[in-house]
């Protein structure tokens, strides 16, 4: 979701360090300040690595954070060190530049670059001077964020006020504790694996593995993730204009998120041994990078793609400017959309990969999960089949297989849908962590795509079943996985990352909490088919199968629910969580069993594995509801295609919403086994008109800008029958 990142921390006043310095020529030392009129020294490091023979210029700082006069000069010595003679103390603010020098790359070490502007704003000068202050990219974008909040505060702001925000919001955004030194006095150590001055290190070697990657200077890179910033939005604008490089160049919107995640990752690569990490073997504590990680995705625009609008079949990668959305196409193998331009969507068939994948010893030719990897050093996928108990790595810019890795001494379990069967049935990716969830029969999986190895799962509860597709936030360290015809009727599985526990809804609960309205009075939801989660409302969708009914529940207060580590079970202790809507009116008899979210508009898109239906609903708000009280939906439209517009994929369900970085709108993705893609322009789908009485449509969307159908080539997949308009059996597990 798109947050401002300022909200995170409270207004945490920035601290500077201050340290003795000589009197002067009165001999007084820290406890005899000099007089005013005698001059005041500031002394420190300029660090991008090691700044040698910059400049470094004071100057007063104007009350709408522009420069003021220039106070002193100084040089750097080749480790970087400086100290700058002042002529008096100053009044207010002082801003330190520092321009031109030279230092060696922590990404390339065998590479010198010319350094660029680096600077910090010292909210005061005491008489006794300052000494170890630090200069480094990230106090640089301390003082351009506070440069911006004092010229737009429509009266005068004190310096150390905007400066204490602006500290607070970088270190939010790049996951350092609250209680963490100012990076005025924080020095970056790029030979230690731990603490403070690692995570430094680390955020300032992305950067520069970022300017190596897209072939820019670091310079350029700091300026356009600084300008970025001022507004306290990673989003690749300023206020409403564009971030460029040069004056023509637009930079990425996700230049500043999933391009740093992804340069995060290649910078600390065993594997690249051009770093300064690599030349000192440093091993970094997986907590700092998790930190660095999560934060990112944390403060991330939805539209970096870095959340989750899909569990299994559809995926998008966002990075360097360009959004694809990839689909498993069953059959027909991978296939790519790049959507970059939402109107004029273009086909990749990614024939190379394909055919890498069909030339394995064991052949992926029916891939029913694709699943990014978000901020990999290089656009990667997480790719499997169903039938198989096994996973490939694939590296989609360069169309080959990375890693195929075989599970079966893991995955022993298939389990049973009405329309399929699966060892993997969905997953959703951990940026965090570095891993992706894999819901399978054996438990939750944390597959780690830097190692290819399977971590220790999360177990089932009881006998519970995984759903066709689950939801999640693993951002709040969640998956929600509804349960598949388990125990006697549906029910519902929250999964703690960070306990590593899954936990059962009571069923008792979950049939009374989920009844299916019915002329006033209740009958069980039955089976719940799939799950999708809102992360900025907290709600968690579930689909039954092939009904009507849809339900949603309010995950937004923790204190509401009451976990029994004893039973393995949870319940809610409010029943106004919990809302259960009927689609169906005198127009339209929805048939659905499955959903994906754009957390950010929060439009949903629900289908069916065996039934045309498309159905586009906007979610209210439980915290702020459109009405009296929570309804779950605010309103929905249906539309049910005829045989030529539209053919059902099968389970496990084939759809995902991403939001597109040109126009932050929600586009919806279906396979269908026609075999074609069809891409679904949301909002315009629910504001098309409606029959005179309900929620169908009066006219069919399929105009070619409502819905694009693109056709992906490929042999027509053998359809099973549809399922009929009632409850099918439950799920069941076997072993191979």
């Amino acid at each position: 979701m798109n947050k401002h990142f300022s909200r995170v921390f409270g207004g945490l006043s920035l601290c500077l360090i201050l340290a003795a310095c000589d009197g002067g020529s009165n001999g007084g030392g820290m406890d005899e300040p000099p007089p005013p009129d005698e001059g005041v020294t500031i002394s420190g490091t300029v660090v991008d690595g090691p700044v040698d023979g910059a400049t470094v210029v004071a100057y007063s700082v104007e009350s709408g954070g522009g420069d003021g006069a220039e106070l002193g000069t100084a040089s750097t010595s080749a480790d970087g060190t400086f100290s700058l003679e002042l002529d008096a103390v100053p009044t207010g603010a002082v801003r330190l530049k520092s321009t031109g020098g030279t230092y060696t790359s922590e990404a390339e070490i065998t590479k010198t670059y010319s350094s660029q502007l680096l600077s910090v704003m010292l909210d005061e000068v005491p008489e006794a001077g300052l000494s170890d202050i630090v200069i480094t990219p990230l106090t640089t974008l301390v003082d351009s964020r506070a440069s911006a909040l004092l010229s737009e505060a429509s009266s005068a702001k004190a310096f150390s006020e905007a400066s204490g925000q602006a500290e607070d919001e970088i270190k939010s955004l790049y996951g350092f504790s609250g209680d963490a030194p100012a990076f005025s006095g924080l020095r970056p150590d790029f030979l230690s694996g731990a603490g403070n001055g690692a995570h430094l290190g680390l955020v300032i070697g992305s950067f520069q593995e970022l300017g190596r990657r897209s072939a820019r200077d670091p310079g350029e890179i700091l300026r356009a993730i600084a300008q970025d910033l001022r507004d306290g939005e990673p989003d690749g604008r300023d206020h409403e204009a564009p971030v460029l490089f040069g004056e023509e160049d637009p930079a990425p919107i996700t230049l500043a998120t999933s391009d740093f995640l992804g340069a995060l990752s290649s910078y600390i690569d065993p594997a690249n041994l051009a770093t300064i990490l690599a030349a000192n073997d440093v091993e970094l504590d997986p907590a700092v990078v998790e930190d660095v990680r999560g934060a990112i995705v944390e403060a991330a625009p939805e539209s970096a793609a870095l959340q989750i609008g899909s569990s299994g079949a559809v995926t998008v990668i966002t990075s360097a400017g360009t959004q694809i959305v990839y689909i498993a196409a069953r059959e027909n193998g991978i296939k790519a959309i790049d959507m970059t331009d939402p109107e004029n969507p273009v086909l990749l068939p990614l024939t190379e990969l394909n055919e890498s994948l069909a030339a394995l010893d064991t052949p992926l030719t029916n891939i029913g999960g694709v699943i990014a990897v978000p901020g990999a050093a290089t656009p990667q996928l997480v790719l499997y089949d169903y039938s198989q108990a096994r996973v490939v790595l694939a590296d989609v810019a360069g169309e080959t297989v990375l890693a195929d890795v075989n599970l079966a001494d893991s995955l022993e379990t298939i389990t049973g849908f009405s329309g399929g069967s699966a060892y993997i049935s969905s997953g959703i990716p951990d940026p965090t962590r570095g891993v992706v969830w894999l819901a399978t029969g054996d438990g939750y999986y944390p597959f780690d795509y830097s190692t290819f190895e399977l971590g220790t799962p999360i177990d089932l509860v009881g006998e519970q079943l995984i759903a066709e597709n689950i939801g999640g936030n693993a951002g709040a360290d969640l998956l929600f996985s509804p349960n598949y015809g388990a125990g006697s009727g549906g029910g519902l599985q929250l999964v703690n990352l960070v306990e590593k526990r899954a936990y059962a809804m009571d069923d008792d609960q979950f049939q009374e909490q989920f009844a299916v309205p019915n002329g006033g009075e209740g009958y069980p939801f039955g089976i719940v088919d799939a799950g999708a989660v809102d992360s900025t409302f907290n709600v968690g969708i579930l689909t039954g199968e092939d009904t009507s009914y849809v339900a949603f529940l309010d995950m937004s207060d923790p204190a509401s629910f009451v976990f029994d580590d004893d039973t393995e079970t949870f319940s809610i202790s409010d029943a106004t969580l919990t809302v259960v809507l009927d689609t169906q009116d005198e127009s339209a008899y929805p048939v659905l069993s499955g959903a994906a979210v754009d957390s950010q508009t929060h439009l949903a898109l629900f289908m069916a594995g065996y039934s045309t239906t498309i159905m586009v609903g906007e979610l209210d708000d439980p915290m702020n509801p459109a009405g009296d009280t929570w309804a779950g939906m605010t309103d929905w439209a249906v539309y049910s295609p005829t045989g030529s517009e539209y053919s059902y994929s099968r389970d496990p369900h084939a759809v995902g919403v991403v939001q597109a970085i040109a126009d932050s709108q929600s586009y919806g993705f279906l396979l269908s086994s026609a075999p074609a893609i069809l891409m679904i322009d949301m909002a315009a789908f629910l504001e098309q008109p409606r029959v005179e009485v309900g929620h169908a449509l009066a006219a069919t969307p399929f105009d070619g800008a409502i819905v694009k159908t693109i056709a992906i080539g490929g042999t027509p997949a053998l359809k099973q029958q549809p399922a009929p308009e009632t409850q099918r059996g439950f799920g069941f597990t076997y072993q191979q």
